[in-house]
C-alpha cells in the first residue's frame, strides 16, 4: 500500500496581472541555438491577484521555419525513492464452535458413492492492515546531452489493448523530491524518413463508463477559418506485402488399382537343392551337414588375441585388444589416452606411400588423413579440410598430452 499523503501547504495570494501588450508582427524564425543550462529554481513567491486579461494583438506574419537542430541525448533518470513499509495484517476471524458428535450407528452395507456435495462458504477475511508511510522521493538525475536523431523505422503493428483492471485505492503521495538541474539542450537532428504505418491492432475491451458529469455552458461559436491551399500530392507509398495464398483445392480421387500379376513358380528348397547336387540322406541329415567344425578353444589372459602359427591357434599378448583400444608390441597396459598404441625398438610404422598425383586422386579425404608423399618435397602430409598440409616442425609442435609419444590431430593440425 502507498503511504499517506503529506498535507499540502497553503497557496499564496496571486499577484496583480499586468495588462497584456499588443503582439508585434512575427519576424523570420532563425536557427535554434543550443539551450544553455537551466538555473536553479528560486523559492516560490506568494501569488498576486489575477489582473484582467488584456486584448490579444493581431497575429503577425508567420516567418519561414528555420532548420530544426539535433536533439540532445536524454539524461539518466533519478533513483526511485524507497518503498514504505507494509501495514500490519488484520487479526483472523474467530473460529465457530464445533457441533456435538452424534452416536455412531451400525455400519451398513457400503452403497455407491454419491455425488460430491457443494463446498461450504469461505469464512470472512480479516480486516486489512493500515497502509505504511510513503517513502521519500529520490532526487531526479541531471539531464544528459540529447543524441543525434536516427532514422525513424517502420511503425510495427499495434498489439491488442488489454482489459482495464480495477483501480486500486489511491495511497497517500510521498514527499516530492527536489527537482534535478536540467541538462544542456542538444542540437536538433535532421528529421529522418517516416516509415510505413503498421496495421492497427484490435482495440481492447472498453472499461466501464464513469458517471456523466453535469454539462457545462456551451461556448460561443467561433468564426470558421478560410480554407487552406491544397497541398501537393505526396509520393505513393510502398506496395504492401502480398496476401496469404488461397486454400489448396481438394485432391482428386485415386485411380483404379491395376490387376494383380500371375503368381510366380515356387523355387526349390535348400534340402531339394542339396539332393539335386547328388547328396543322399534325410532332411535331418541335411541339417546336420550344415553345422561346421567346432572352433578352437584356447585359454589366455585379459586382452590377448588369437593367431594361427600354421598348425594351431595360439593366444598372444603381442596384439592386445581391451575392447576400446588396441596395442601392438606393448610391455605394459595400453595408455588410457590412446586408441592405438604401438611400441618397438627395432621396427617402425609404415604409412601409405604415394606420389603427389596419387595423393590428389583420393576421393573426399577426411580431415586428419595422413599419408607419406614420395615426390615434390617428400614428407608426411595431412588433410586439414580444404588442402594438404606438410607435417613439419612449424605445425607439428606438441601441445601436451598424457604421453609424450602421443600424436593427436586438432583443428590447428597435428
Amino acid at each position: 500500500p502507498s503511504g499517506a499523503n503529506g498535507a499540502n501547504g497553503a497557496n499564496g495570494s496571486a499577484g496583480v496581472q499586468g495588462a497584456q501588450g499588443e503582439a508585434g508582427s512575427q519576424g523570420d524564425i532563425g536557427l535554434t541555438g543550443a539551450t544553455g543550462p537551466s538555473g536553479a529554481n528560486g523559492a516560490d513567491g506568494s501569488a498576486g491577484v489575477q489582473g484582467p486579461q488584456g486584448e490579444a494583438g493581431s497575429q503577425g506574419i508567420q516567418g519561414t521555419q528555420g532548420n530544426i537542430g539535433l536533439t540532445g541525448a536524454t539524461g539518466p533518470s533519478g533513483a526511485n525513492g524507497s518503498n514504505g513499509s507494509n501495514g500490519s495484517a488484520g487479526a483472523p476471524g474467530a473460529q465457530g464452535e464445533a457441533g456435538s458428535q452424534g452416536i455412531q450407528g451400525t455400519q451398513g452395507d457400503i452403497g455407491l458413492t454419491g455425488a460430491t456435495g457443494p463446498s461450504g462458504a469461505n469464512g470472512a477475511n480479516g480486516a486489512n492492515g493500515s497502509a505504511g508511510a510513503q517513502g521519500a522521493q529520490g532526487e531526479a538525475g541531471s539531464q544528459g546531452i540529447q543524441g543525434t536523431q536516427g532514422d525513424i523505422g517502420l511503425t510495427g503493428a499495434t498489439g491488442p489493448s488489454g482489459a482495464n483492471g480495477a483501480n486500486g485505492a489511491t495511497g497517500s503521495a510521498g514527499v516530492q523530491g527536489a527537482q534535478g538541474e536540467a541538462g544542456l539542450q542538444g542540437i536538433q537532428g535532421i528529421q529522418g524518413d517516416i516509415g510505413l504505418t503498421g496495421a492497427t491492432g484490435p482495440s481492447g475491451a472498453n472499461g466501464a463508463n464513469g458517471a456523466t458529469g453535469s454539462a457545462g455552458a456551451p461556448g460561443a461559436q467561433g468564426e470558421a477559418g478560410s480554407q487552406g491551399i491544397q497541398g501537393t500530392q505526396g509520393d505513393i507509398g510502398l506496395t504492401g506485402a502480398t496476401g496469404p495464398s488461397g486454400v489448396n483445392g481438394t485432391n482428386g480421387s485415386n485411380g483404379i488399382d491395376g490387376q494383380d500379376g500371375t503368381q510366380g513358380i515356387n523355387g526349390s528348397t535348400a534340402y531339394e537343392l542339396w539332393q539335386d547336387a547328388g547328396n543322399i540322406g534325410t532332411e535331418a541329415e541335411f541339417l546336420a551337414s550344415l553345422v561346421g567344425p567346432e572352433g578352437p578353444l584356447v585359454s589366455g589372459t585379459n586382452g590377448q588375441t588369437l593367431y594361427n602359427n600354421g598348425t594351431e591357434w595360439v593366444a598372444t599378448s603381442n596384439l592386445l585388444n581391451s575392447g576400446a583400444s588396441v596395442g601392438i608390441g606393448l610391455t605394459a597396459t595400453i595408455d588410457a589416452s590412446a586408441v592405438l598404441q604401438i611400441e618397438s625398438t627395432t621396427q617402425g610404422v609404415l604409412f601409405p606411400k604415394m606420389t603427389l598425383a596419387e595423393r590428389d586422386l583420393i576421393s573426399s579425404p577426411q580431415i586428419g588423413l595422413l599419408v607419406f608423399q614420395t615426390d615434390t618435397t617428400p614428407g608426411f602430409y595431412f588433410y586439414d579440410g580444404s588442402s594438404w598440409v606438410a607435417l613439419n616442425a612449424a605445425n607439428g609442435s606438441s601441445s601436451g598430452g598424457s604421453n609424450p609419444k602421443t600424436l593427436i590431430y586438432t583443428s590447428q593440425g597435428f
